[in-house]
């Protein structure tokens, strides 16, 4: 199954869960991270039931310090 990962095209197993996609692309789902799916950000409460579909656009967003 495809899908577009921060603009990046990427080849993903049918079925797979946003937590189980962060695992696979070893992306540390930690305090300060945001995942949106077609531009609507899905709560973290919800990662392990949200089943990824077919070109889904996922946007990885990692929130930093600095000013």
């Amino acid at each position: 199954m495809k899908i577009l990962l921060n603009n990046i095209h990427t080849e993903i197993t049918n079925g797979i869960s946003i937590s189980e996609l962060l695992g696979v692309q070893q992306i540390q789902a930690e305090r300060g991270v945001a995942i949106a799916i077609n531009n609507t950000v899905i709560p973290k409460a919800t990662w392990s039931e949200y089943i990824l579909k077919e070109n889904d656009k996922i946007t990885v967003i990692r929130a930093t310090q600095g000013g």
